[in-house]
């Protein structure tokens, strides 16, 4: 968006029913670029969070990074739609996307990786329950 502020502009005119004053239209650009930086500081922020939790096999991890990865295809999908001057960079992200959501769950090495985490991290009455007592013996 930074890169083309006119394409921005022209986006913001179209996306509006009410022709907007030329001071309004300058503030809805800034209002767009800092909700796009928040936005994005965000993104980064969850997955430096969550990267380390899931190569930890936290399943709760890969839950919450497929979820983000699922919402963040969608409204990126769903900007690429009000105009098409950012498909050069939803496109491949989309693609990313779609690439780690199935590298987080398809590969049967992945499936076993977390089920391996998931069955030590079980609570100890269940993992008790599995140990034969020193009374049944």
């Amino acid at each position: 968006m930074m890169t083309d502020l006119d394409g921005l502009r022209t986006a913001i005119r179209n996306d509006t029913d009410a022709e907007l004053s030329p001071k309004w239209l300058e503030w809805a650009l800034i209002a767009s670029l800092v909700y796009t930086v928040v936005l994005h500081l965000v993104d980064v922020v969850l997955l430096i969070l969550l990267t380390p939790r899931v190569l930890r096999g936290r399943q709760w991890a890969r839950i919450t990074l497929t979820a983000y990865l699922v919402i963040a295809t969608y409204f990126s999908l769903y900007s690429a739609s009000k105009g098409g001057m950012f498909l050069w960079a939803v496109i491949p992200t989309d693609i990313l996307h779609v690439i780690m959501i199935g590298l987080l769950w398809i590969p049967p090495s992945t499936r076993r990786f977390f089920a391996s985490h998931w069955s030590h991290r079980r609570p100890p009455d269940e993992q008790r329950s599995e140990s034969p007592s020193p009374q049944n013996r």
